[in-house]
């Protein structure tokens, strides 16, 4: 998939606010911004991990914006009442992990080459690719 292709799909095929699969095509998206940005001025990390590794990700954030260091980050450990899971049926899990897995393949090489260690070791889409 291209960047021209997605920009063109989520845009103007499918309007980008409802275009549910184009979201998640990260690979064509962080081609497109590197025509115009280099990678030292990304951060990427997984999603997932803002809860599962709050200090550490607050760590990354700061050493990337170059903010000093907070001596201690516990209010990070507060806990959050918020429900953002989307719960979805085993057979669409399925559907969009194989819908993916190649775009996947692709966003995984940007991750390995741009992100910090640890930036998306725990994030299972980026791990699994499924049986086709």
């Amino acid at each position: 998939t291209s960047v021209d292709d997605w920009e063109y799909c989520t845009s103007l095929v499918c309007n980008w606010v409802e275009c549910i699969l184009g979201a998640g095509l990260y690979a064509p998206q962080l081609r497109g911004w590197l025509r115009f940005y280099e990678p030292k001025q990304f951060l990427l990390f997984e999603a997932k991990q803002s809860q599962l590794e709050p200090e550490h990700v607050a760590r990354q954030l700061q050493t990337f914006l170059n903010l000093n260091h907070f001596g201690s980050l516990a209010p990070l450990h507060a806990d959050d009442n918020s429900s953002s899971e989307v719960v979805i049926g085993e057979s669409l899990k399925r559907s969009l992990a194989q819908f993916y897995a190649p775009f996947n393949a692709e966003t995984l090489r940007f991750f390995h080459s741009m992100a910090y260690p640890g930036a998306w070791q725990k994030a299972a889409w980026l791990q699994a690719q499924p049986d086709s």
